[in-house]
């Protein structure tokens, strides 16, 4: 009798012992913590701010009707673009571009006879996209239209400067290699052209304007 109670003494005792270790002992927290979302990339990135400058060497024809008749003009040009926006969408661009292009001492035909030389002058002003098929990619293609002004040196005849004005567009193709965090510098290749018309007491003067230039280019973006 006394054994059977000292044993089950014991044991509430052992137990008690127990309960109170398992109490005290630290609990061990299995909870895995939540993970911070990944940071983004932000260089080599095409979004933000974006600035071109394009300067290159092309081509520049002009073919005008005067009334009465008609004349041409061609020869090689010196092209300089400047194109400043944004980026709504990584990797594609919207802002304002002004485009530019002039050549020296361009041959001036009539039905094949020449009639001498002239300087021409030619600039696109209006809206642009420009999209990279991979925000951090290279390659990309854009497209400008807007308003257009032709200016062209003696063309009526007499020792003054004719300027015509209308509508145009332009439309380009290139590559871009990053060599900092938001620079770039590639080439590109760009058509352009535009109606342009000039009306007074003289006449009028309508000319069809196309050219064709490759750029080197320097991208913030």
């Amino acid at each position: 009798m006394r054994l059977a109670l000292t044993l089950g003494i014991s044991c509430c005792v052992a137990l008690a012992a127990t309960r109170a270790l398992a109490e005290e002992a630290p609990k061990i927290d299995l909870r895995v913590e939540e993970q911070a979302p990944p940071v983004q990339r932000s260089y080599h990135v095409h979004d933000g701010f974006y600035l071109r400058v394009n300067l290159g060497v092309g081509a520049l024809g002009n073919d005008y009707d005067l009334g009465p008749g008609s004349a041409e003009s061609h020869g090689g040009s010196l092209a300089l673009d400047v194109l400043v926006g944004g980026t709504p969408s990584k990797g594609l661009a919207l802002g304002g571009a002004l485009l530019n292009e002039a050549g020296v001492s361009h041959s001036v035909e009539v039905r094949g006879r020449s009639l001498g030389d002239t300087n021409v002058s030619f600039s696109l002003l209006g809206p642009f996209v420009d999209g990279f098929f991979d925000p951090k990619g290279g390659f990309h293609m854009g497209a400008a239209v807007g308003f257009a002004a032709l200016a062209v040196e003696d063309l009526s005849g007499e020792d003054e400067t004719d300027t015509l004005t209308g509508f145009g567009g332009a439309a380009w193709a290139g590559y871009d290699a990053w060599v900092a965090d938001e620079w770039a510098i590639g080439g590109l290749v760009r058509a352009g052209g535009a109606i342009t018309k000039k009306s007074d007491d003289a006449g009028d003067i309508t000319a069809s304007t196309f050219s064709l230039g490759l750029m080197l280019s320097v991208l913030h973006h």
